[in-house]
């Protein structure tokens, strides 16, 4: 049984379980079972498109043309119905992404702690057209080109309230996220010997001075617009622990798929694991993120130890409720 085929199948129980009404596996509804099953679909797609782009000599012109009918319909549905009347909150983290080589132009917030240097060397591409290198530098070398400065999003910016402008929303798990914080925070002030805990009394729970810019350990609902446009003011919000499945259909909807594809260090920008098909099912229908079927990487930070107890577990819950809501993430206890 092809990959495909075992999509289908999945898609068909999944709808049967949403007519009977019956919870899925997170106990969640059925239009949160749909959205999952929809990335997989789109996951599945792109790790069959490589498979035919390596069986080059026996590809059809069928299956060339279900291939694109499925990527063109799984774009589609992951596109949430946006209310274009919410005000904007202007942020520092949110972008104008200009148009260059065909691309699409949209809004975007790629906050500290969710692999924003990635984006952030797309934006200066997109208004320089100069592709970054990291080459004998760190990544500060990339967050201080300006980019994000001569092209934050405000009232006046041009097609910010375009519907032709997508805006998408990158969120992270709140309790993954304090972790990649607190690494960076180490990083940044050396001259601290800091546990994991005082870090979250001291720099989370409240604020306290340090070497490292408070975004990048403060919630991102607080940023970016998210507390007006939390309730219907985004075309996409994704959870970067998902990116190795929706961003193919992403860059695709946004004509950036040649943009990223060559001309950077490691020839792509991004770099992402691919899964069999038993794997994004497993994603996809049992709940599992991607980065606990197979690691990757995020930026600079590969935080692989859970450093929570139950004290700064209080405090994520409290100080990142709405990013819990934003981003669609389960509650620990």
């Amino acid at each position: 049984m092809s990959c495909l085929q075992i999509v289908h199948i999945a898609q068909h129980n999944l709808a049967r379980r949403c007519q009977l009404k019956k919870p899925d596996h997170f106990g969640g509804t059925c239009k949160s079972s749909t959205v999952r099953l929809l990335v997989h679909i789109l996951a599945t797609f792109f790790v069959l498109r490589h498979a035919y782009d390596a069986l080059s000599d026996n590809r059809t012109s069928s299956v060339l043309s279900e291939r694109d009918s499925l990527a063109s319909t799984v774009c589609r549905m992951l596109k949430r119905k946006r209310n274009n009347d919410l005000p904007l909150k202007e942020d520092f983290n949110l972008n104008m992404y200009p148009s260059r080589d065909g691309s699409r132009k949209f809004v975007m917030c790629a906050y500290p702690k969710t692999g924003c240097s990635q984006w952030i060397m797309l934006l200066h591409y997109l208004w320089t057209g100069e592709k970054l290198s990291l080459a004998g530098h760190d990544f500060e070398h990339i967050h201080r080109t300006g980019a994000r400065l001569y092209s934050m999003a405000t009232v006046k910016s041009a097609g910010i309230r375009s519907l032709d402008v997508p805006r998408i929303l990158i969120m992270r798990n709140p309790y993954e996220r304090t972790i990649s914080a607190y690494h960076d925070f180490k990083r940044r002030n050396d001259d601290q010997d800091i546990t994991f805990e005082k870090f979250m009394f001291d720099n989370v729970n409240r604020t306290s001075r340090s070497k490292q810019p408070i975004d990048h350990r403060m919630p991102i609902s607080m940023g970016c617009s998210s507390s007006t446009w939390m309730h219907g003011g985004w075309d996409y919000v994704f959870q970067l622990e998902q990116m190795s499945l929706w961003l193919p259909c992403l860059l695709r909807e946004l004509n950036l798929t040649h943009v990223v594809a060559s001309g950077w260090d490691d020839g792509s920008l991004f770099h992402v694991p691919k899964f069999s098909c038993h794997e994004m099912l497993q994603v996809a229908l049992v709940g599992g993120d991607a980065k606990s079927v197979k690691a990757f990487k995020t930026g600079h930070e590969s935080p692989k130890d859970d450093l929570h107890t139950a004290a700064t577990i209080d405090i994520v819950h409290r100080v990142f409720h709405n990013d819990f809501v934003v981003g669609g993430y389960k509650l620990r206890y």
